[in-house]
């Protein structure tokens, strides 16, 4: 057996399946309301889910979460939360009553993300086939409940940050809406394969004073970008994309926006290759992909990952028919 992640294109919007040497899936977010991981786990009812985790509850990472419980309960054996909001709030209210529901009615076992200083918090651990450990190394106790009991309450410092280490390198870093300083804080000295995001490529610290130096010790060989082509909030950042070029990392956008407004504007998609990859498109009809979904793989005879054979055609593609790519650093 082998172990694969899919970074999906869902839009604006983060979803990545990770399917585990024993066959389960971990769903890691889960998109936004419209998320096509729905329809896709209603075309395969055979999948079992191990665990649901929600790095962040805003719609664009949780917002299916309540139709995903509703729909396929009996499939599923944990879920991972976080209380990134007070009480109050109405979106965590939603969170925590789905959540409830789901462990009362139907069994589901709860638990917190919540890493301590002294060790991460495991999600899943396997020494079989392929070694993968998936653990959240942020936020912490004391982080959030200041957080909670701020008078102006920020989500985005409490995102969970998710670290997959395969073979005994990590591989893969989701930190949800984090900022740059708490994946430093949180990763310092890690150098993962791929990082996701954050904040769909427009860090929450972004104008802070110290960002430049953040973002100098921020390190990893790829970054995957989750955005819409009609985003309504400028993402990702053209600068954030522009300096990881620069230090030489491969930059993926699911989606065109800054890069050429014409194809944009015609609906042209670079790379078009979700059903070859076995997963759906966004359901919005202005989607203009770009590099679409991405998916690694390890096989449990080669310690080496693989990356999907549609790797090589989107660079060659970018560089021969996208107008201004921002993730290409001039030679």
């Amino acid at each position: 057996m082998k172990l694969e992640v899919t970074f999906w294109d869902v839009g604006q919007g983060d979803c990545s399946v990770i399917r585990l040497p024993d066959g389960r899936l971990i769903l890691l977010d889960v998109g936004p309301r419209d998320s096509p991981l729905i329809d896709w786990l209603a075309q395969r009812p055979q999948e079992k889910i191990y665990a649901v985790v929600l790095t962040h509850n805003d719609d664009d990472h949780a917002g299916c979460f309540a139709t995903l419980l509703e729909q396929f309960h009996s499939r599923i054996e944990h879920q991972f939360l976080l209380q990134d909001r007070p009480d109050q709030d109405s979106v965590m209210k939603r969170i925590v009553q789905t959540a409830a529901r789901a462990k009362h009615q139907y069994g589901i076992k709860s638990y917190r993300l919540e890493a301590t200083p002294e060790r991460p918090q495991y999600i899943y651990s396997s020494e079989l086939s392929v070694p993968v450990g998936i653990y959240a190394v942020h936020p912490d106790m004391i982080a959030s409940m200041e957080n909670q009991t701020s008078r102006r309450p920020r989500p985005n410092t409490v995102s969970a940050i998710i670290c997959m280490m395969v073979a005994g390198k990590v591989s893969v870093i989701w930190p949800g809406d984090c900022a740059v300083s708490s994946i430093v804080e949180s990763c310092e000295g890690l150098v993962p394969l791929m990082l996701v995001g954050p904040h769909h490529g427009a860090p929450v610290d972004r104008k802070s004073k110290d960002y430049p130096s953040h973002f100098d010790r921020l390190s990893a060989d790829a970054v995957f970008i989750s955005v819409g082509s009609q985003n309504s909030y400028g993402h990702p950042v053209p600068d954030y994309v522009v300096k990881h070029a620069k230090k030489g990392r491969t930059v993926c956008c699911t989606q065109l926006h800054h890069c050429d407004k014409a194809r944009v504007s015609a609906r042209n998609s670079v790379l078009h290759n979700h059903l070859a990859l076995g997963v759906l498109p966004p359901r919005k009809s202005n989607a203009v992909t770009c590099r679409g979904p991405i998916v690694f793989s390890w096989d449990d005879a080669d310690e080496d990952f693989v990356e999907d054979r549609f790797q090589a055609e989107h660079h060659r593609l970018v560089r021969e028919s996208v107008q201004k790519p921002l993730c290409i650093s001039p030679s």
